[in-house]
């Protein structure tokens, strides 16, 4: 395993888990659930410090983004329940901003800093006091409201997501060493595809809590993940041939100018054939499946 999937591991756990770390912290408490994740977090850091070997790095950077994916939604439901309406919510949101855009800033150069002069360990070690801090803290922070009783997170989905996305990510990143159209490459395809399906079933069967409403269209995301898939081939392939540079600029420019047609977009817009029911005409919500 290269160091390609030490990122990875942490943003496919992260994003495949983060419904279900919504859903749990509705079911079983926001500060129980805030306190898991941030256990999780600390000792995925300590782990991957004391990691021996790359797949020990890999799996601890997983763990990783299961705990900050339990502790993120939850962290944000706090502060909304804290914060219900008013002058203080709109300063408390924006302080949450502002906290996060600096500790991506401060996080990169601080780990720069840490592997330069303390080597790479320490810039997972360095999580573990943070998360001891966050955990005194976390217990004088108020529960917020009752967890909801009846139904159950959808874990099956939440897996089958998160399996599928990682089938596909590892079958186009290891089309390097295996073509587009090599048995490998179409076979991890293929189970990747069989496994969203999968997902796509049981959020549409199941009896629990679903991950993502059938009601929502879900094909309005899909060419933000396939930009995503797009876009990584292709840093890989240009990273050989174009300055390094150019791909930061460019990549720059083709974000900056996707935010700028998402601001082109406005409040009564919606997914294709879906109305406001105040326009008489019906949709998903007013004849659920």
């Amino acid at each position: 395993m290269g160091l390609t999937w030490v990122i990875h591991a942490y943003a496919l756990a992260f994003g495949g888990l983060l419904l279900l770390g919504g859903t749990s912290a509705g079911h079983y408490g926001r500060t129980r659930v805030l306190r898991v994740g941030l256990a999780l977090f600390g000792l995925a850091s300590l782990a991957g410090g004391l990691a021996q070997a790359p797949w020990q790095l890999v799996a601890a950077r997983a763990v990783q983004g299961m705990g900050a994916a339990a502790l993120a939604p939850a962290a944000l439901a706090l502060l909304t329940s804290a914060f219900p309406s008013g002058r203080e919510r709109v300063r408390a949101f924006g302080v949450w901003s502002a906290t996060n855009a600096a500790g991506g800033a401060l996080g990169v150069l601080a780990g720069g800093l840490l592997t330069e002069y303390a080597g790479w360990r320490a810039v997972m070690v360095v999580n573990v006091p943070i998360v001891v801090v966050a955990l005194a803290l976390a217990g004088r922070v108020g529960g917020g409201p009752a967890p909801v009783r009846g139904g159950r997170p959808d874990v099956l989905g939440a897996g089958l997501v998160t399996a599928g996305v990682t089938l596909l990510v590892f079958g186009v990143l290891r089309t390097d060493r295996y073509g587009w159209t090599s048995p490998v490459t179409l076979v991890t395809l293929a189970v990747a595809v069989a496994v969203l399906a999968g997902f796509v079933v049981v959020e549409r069967t199941t009896s629990g809590e679903p991950l993502v409403r059938p009601a929502l269209t879900g094909l309005m995301f899909l060419p933000f993940a396939l930009g995503v898939v797009v876009g990584s081939v292709l840093a890989v392939r240009l990273g050989y041939r174009v300055a390094p540079r150019t791909l930061l600029v460019g990549g720059g420019v083709l974000t900056a100018a996707g935010f700028a047609w998402f601001g082109l977009i406005t409040a009564s817009a919606g997914p294709p054939g879906r109305r406001s029911s105040r326009t008489g005409v019906q949709t998903d919500d007013d004849h659920p499946a």
